[in-house]
This record gives structure tokens, sequence and C-alpha cells, in this order.
């Protein structure tokens, strides 16, 4: 049994006026509970498939790398469970360089995300309790997979940035060099393991669209598409809700809002060929401009 396990971190600070600072927004201060909650509950739902290695991989931003810690010092004392150190990625749209945060997201998607922020901070949605970015997402679902205007290498005012079909495809590459890792290591084996994966939201419902338009062979280019799967799965992820990708050794199964819940025959799930990852995989490496971002990113710094 294998398990990526790919959620949203923990709760996080929601005044929108940090959003466009680096490292500003971290963990509430009722986030360290909702995490531990979590982990109990991860605990119980992996007793029964005798998982006994649990790796925990985040990327580098704040509150992601503070829920990562938050998990490691539960879990790490939980007998017969060998848990790894947090290891800090580049994942999604974020890159980990040498320990410096990098978002690939260009700053007009940026500001988008912060007036989602800004109108739902003004309605009072956070301070009655709800913590999914709705807004946010969805203003951004409907520039589409293939957001002109709003990505590419010269863009007005010397900004750049990924498109969310490349966002979404990185997610996908990532989550398959771990299914390769696991191969590597332990598919010879009858160990079980998990890997969790701590990443965000705008990062991880991208993925999931473009996973079941690919798995589904819908047109992912049609510019309604990422609206339609928005409402389909009911707006965005909330704190600590994700998406798995499973192998019991029959073929992989993805599974999404319930990512915890290891039970079969779950609403949310849906077979997964490796193809899919491999093909997301090809689009970074073929039609990708992260690394160039990247460059960019770095001459202006």
């Amino acid at each position: 049994m294998y398990a990526a396990v790919t959620i949203r971190h923990g709760p996080k600070k929601d005044d929108p006026n940090l959003h466009l600072i680096p490292g500003a927004v971290t963990l509430d201060e009722k986030a360290d509970q909702v995490i531990r909650d979590y982990a109990n509950d991860f605990i119980i739902e992996i007793s029964p498939y005798d998982i006994t290695v649990v790796n925990i991989y985040s990327t580098i931003v704040k509150r992601a790398s503070q829920t990562a810690q938050i998990l490691y010092d539960f879990l790490s004392r939980q007998e017969g469970l060998v848990v790894k150190a947090p290891r800090f990625d580049s994942i999604g749209s974020y890159i980990n360089h040498n320990g410096q945060e990098i978002n690939l997201s260009s700053n007009a998607m940026s500001k988008e995300w912060q007036r989602g922020k800004q109108i739902e901070w003004e309605e009072g949605k956070y301070a009655r309790g709800i913590k999914k970015e709705d807004l946010p997402l969805l203003l951004w679902c409907q520039k589409g997979f293939d957001n002109h205007g709003y990505f590419g290498l010269d863009l007005p005012k010397g900004d750049s940035g990924v498109s969310l079909r490349e966002t979404a495809a990185r997610v996908g590459d990532y989550i398959l060099s771990r299914l390769d890792e696991n191969e590597k290591c332990c598919g010879a084996t009858s160990e079980s393991k998990a890997d969790l994966i701590i990443s965000h939201s705008g990062d991880l419902e991208p993925w999931l669209f473009l996973t079941l338009a690919m798995i589904r062979g819908h047109d992912s280019s049609k510019e309604d598409y990422m609206v339609e799967m928005f409402n389909h799965i009911g707006g965005g992820l909330m704190p600590m809700e994700g998406i798995s990708v499973l192998d019991e050794g029959y073929g992989l199964v993805l599974r999404y809002h319930n990512a915890l819940s290891f039970l079969p025959d779950l609403p949310n799930e849906e077979p997964l060929g490796k193809d899919i990852l491999q093909e997301q995989r090809r689009w970074v490496k073929e039609h990708g401009i992260g690394d160039k971002v990247l460059e960019q990113r770095l001459k202006s710094a």
C-alpha cells in the first residue's frame, strides 16, 4: 500500500493585505489544534493498512512549512511509525531556491487572488470562521487554464509568470516523482508507506481539475471549463483537505476532498492511469516556462 496524500496547509491568517508580502501569511492561532486533529485522524485511517513509514514534504512557504513541522512533531511520537523530518521541496508554483521562497505565478495573478481575499474579508466571511478561499480561486478559474494576458515572460511592467496549466502540471510532475521514488525504494518490498505533501489552494485545485479533465477526456482548453469544475467540486479546498493518489497494487486511484479516507468506493474517486501524470511531466518539459520565470525573478532580485 502506498499513498501520496497532498493537502492544503493548516488555517492561516486571512488579512488580505498580507497576501502580496512573501512570508507574511502564517498560520492562525487555532491552526495547531486543527493540524493535530488531522494527524490523529490520519493515524486512525492508516492503521488497517499497516503503514509503517510516513514521509512529510512541503513547499518552503511559511504556513506550509509550519504545518509540516506540527504534523512531524505529532506523528513522530506515535509508536510503530517511522516518520522522516519534513523536506522542503519545489512544488507547483512555489520554488525553494536555496531556502528562498519564489512564487512562479505572475504578480497580476497574485493581485487577482488578493482582490478576491479583500472582497471576502469585507463581507465578513473569515470573521465567521469560513476558511475556504472560494472567490480568489473563482477569479482564477474564470481565466481558464491558459490564462492569456496573465502569464508569459513579457507581461506589462516587467511582470512574468506561469499559466494555471503549468502550475497544475507541475503539481502532477511532483506527485509522479513521489510515486517513482516509492517504486524505486519500496516497489519490490511489502513495506507500506505514506507521503504527506503540504501545498496550497490555487495549486491543488487546478491540478485536480486538469487531472479529471484528462481522465474523462474533457477539453480543458474551453474557457469556462475551470469554472464548471469549480462548481462541480463545490469551490476551494478547506485547510487540511486535499487529494490522494493511492496504490494498492492493482492500479492508481485518485481521491479528492476526502483525501484522508482510504475507504474504497467513495463518490469523489476516479481510477488514475500513471500515463496521465507522465503526460503532465512531458508537458512541463516541452512547454513549461517556469525555469525562465525563475531566472528572471533571480535577476531582478
